[in-house]
């Protein structure tokens, strides 16, 4: 270690030197400041460079909230698309005359609901109406016929006037069936359970088939009596109604015939295993095999169906 006095000597050594010779140290410590200054700015700028780089990146890994878009090769799946049927949306119930002569057509319905044309109208041979009828409405049709000009029929009568008002029809006559939009869909059915006096079919307009665990026979489906048959040629001669002419213009159910229990599935025969088919169901069934041809006939004669957004149809007689 140097000692103070030999410090202060030293320097005195090189201030006593010449000009030349001290100007060379001082320049090369200049330049070596200058450089050191360059190294540490740059150094400097090196260290925030790199802690403004990892701040970004640590924004960018972080997870987001926000949707990302799909890139091409993505699949996109599309949203199921769930249809409902719109319940402002009435169905529409076509009333065709396809037989040679005039009709009266009788209706009775839900009591909630107005009644279409007053419960009754005429129709003549070949005309066709359209009936729009609410949301869960439910009811029946049916034809009467050779109504005078005060409204009482020989067939179908709902108590001698052309409009009734509310009231059915008096048996036998064939009936078109309908309940619309309950929880399995539309129910719709042809009835001769009351017996006959037209043949009658039920066709499905407008209607959507959705998925069904049942028999696809009675989805969606045509319902009624053979296209071009008549019960009233084929009716058991115990069952016949006359006019004064002597033609057959409607046939009896063996329930109204008779009045016995095992023909009107009652008493003792009141379940779908003690009243099978008899010899009258089954004339009845082989004109008109997609009908009601007694009480528990359901596996065969009740249709279902519904539509989106509604499910309409057409009932037609003499089709």
């Amino acid at each position: 270690m140097l000692r103070l006095e030999e410090f202060e000597d030293n320097q005195m050594e090189e201030i006593s030197l010449t000009p030349q010779t001290a100007e060379t140290p001082r320049k090369k410590k200049i330049v070596i400041i200058a450089l050191t200054s360059l190294v540490v700015v740059a150094l400097v700028i090196g260290i925030f460079a790199g802690l403004f780089h990892s701040t970004n990146s640590n924004k960018t890994a972080a997870p987001s909230n926000e949707p990302q878009a799909a890139d091409d090769t993505t699949p996109v799946i599309p949203s199921q698309q769930i249809h409902s049927r719109d319940v402002n949306i009435p169905h529409t119930v076509g009333i065709t005359n396809n037989c040679s002569f005039p009709i009266w057509i009788g209706v009775l319905g839900n009591p909630n609901y107005p009644l279409p044309f007053n419960g009754g109208w005429r129709m003549n041979a070949s005309e066709s109406v359209d009936l729009e009828l609410a949301q869960g409405w439910s009811g029946r049709f049916w034809g009467r016929t050779n109504c005078n000009s005060q409204g009482w029929c020989q067939t179908g009568d709902c108590g001698g006037k052309i409009q009734c008002a509310g009231a059915g029809g008096n048996p036998p006559a064939s009936l078109a069936e309908f309940s619309f939009d309950t929880p399995g869909g539309d129910y719709y059915d042809v009835s001769l359970v009351d017996g006959y006096n037209l043949p009658m079919g039920i066709f499905v307009r407008n209607a959507t088939r959705r998925p069904f665990g049942g028999d696809w026979r009675y989805h969606c489906q045509y319902a009624g009596c053979n296209l071009g048959q008549d019960l009233n040629d084929h009716c058991p001669s115990e069952l016949q109604v006359h006019n004064s002419d002597g033609q057959v213009i409607a046939c009896k159910s063996a329930c109204e015939k008779f009045n016995e229990d095992q023909y009107c599935c009652r008493g003792d025969y009141s379940t779908p295993s003690t009243c099978p088919p008899t010899e009258y169901t089954t004339a009845f069934k082989n004109v008109c095999p997609e009908a009601y041809s007694y009480a528990y006939d359901d596996s065969s004669a009740l249709f279902t169906c519904d539509g989106i957004p509604q499910s309409d149809y057409d009932v037609v007689f003499c089709p």
